[in-house]
């Protein structure tokens, strides 16, 4: 893919920008950007994960709530091959005024300007992870994924 004229397209090493000021346990933070205009000049798109490896500590990891005037897909994705659909925690969090309890694997839309946050772990029994897809902007200052500090 070296030689190849979209070979500028696929990220391989990632930018380690979100949250580098946070001090959480059991998340790998900063997170790992695979999408932004940084990396690929033009995408218009902010691509972060992370793992979560043991239960979070403080529990409480994106405790504002903020909104964004973009669009945001948020994936929260089990690691057990053979129950994929079993995320391996209970996290709790809200969109809008509703409070959201997820216990597996899922996707969630959050439209542009809808408040969200407050993302709080309440068990963990294994290894998943957490993807943000922030649509319509590649740069981590106006994406601000978690309202966290930079």
């Amino acid at each position: 893919m070296a030689n190849s004229k979209y070979s500028k397209n696929v990220v391989t090493t990632p930018l380690r920008e979100v949250g580098a000021g946070l001090k959480v346990k059991g998340i790998t933070i900063p997170t790992r950007t695979y999408m932004s205009n940084k990396l690929v000049p033009g995408c218009e798109t902010y691509i972060e994960l992370s793992w979560i490896y043991e239960m979070p500590e403080p529990s409480l990891v994106i405790p504002a709530y903020h909104s964004h005037p973009y669009n945001e897909i948020t994936l929260l994705i089990g690691s057990d091959p053979h129950n994929p659909e079993d995320l391996g925690a209970e996290i709790e969090s809200y969109l809008g005024d509703e409070k959201i309890n997820c216990t597996k694997t899922n996707a969630t839309f959050i439209p542009a300007h809808v408040e969200h946050g407050h993302l709080e772990w309440k068990s963990f029994k294994r290894p998943h992870m957490m993807m943000s897809i922030m649509l319509g902007t590649g740069d981590f200052d106006k994406a601000n994924p978690g309202a966290l500090d930079h």
